[in-house]
């Protein structure tokens, strides 16, 4: 009972940062990226992002944009990556979306002025849909919001 209350109190949170978002900090829209893919991206603290199946030497090997094709076969591990800055002491969370439900939430140290750092999860083939990551700051300040879609292989 008391994970199903956290979970319903996240959703409810994460629900009025979406309402909150411009009253908060500068959020921009991502010049190389459709505004639907990326609703909202605070440059003051999110110098890059990225999602993708692997990392290597803290940097993504490939970037997979925002349709992933999902081989049907077994669990597939996606990440998204995300490169902090000016939040040194502080932790960013992202919290992962499947269809508008809270799937994961996954609290990252930053350890310094300019910090990467990841976060995963595991998609399993029925996960088909839409996925959305909120990436917020220690002070519950929306810095990103990552839209995807994961689709069948044809």
């Amino acid at each position: 009972m008391k994970g199903q209350h956290m979970r319903s109190w996240f959703t409810v949170l994460c629900a009025s940062l979406l309402f909150l978002a411009p009253l908060q900090a500068p959020l921009a829209q991502t010049p190389a990226l459709e505004g639907s893919e990326v609703g909202s991206w605070n440059e003051n603290h999110i110098a890059r992002f990225a999602l993708t199946d692997n990392i290597r030497d803290r940097e993504p090997t490939r970037e997979l944009g925002h349709t992933y094709v999902h081989s049907g076969k077994a669990d597939q591990q996606l990440l998204l990556f995300t490169q902090v800055t000016n939040l040194p002491g502080q932790s960013i969370t992202h919290l992962w979306f499947y269809e508008d439900n809270l799937e994961a939430e996954v609290s990252l140290p930053v350890g310094s002025e300019n910090w990467r750092t990841f976060s995963s999860k595991h998609i399993s083939p029925q996960m088909i849909g839409q996925w959305r990551v909120l990436v917020v700051g220690g002070e519950q300040e929306l810095l990103l919001e990552y839209n995807f879609t994961v689709i069948g292989a044809s």
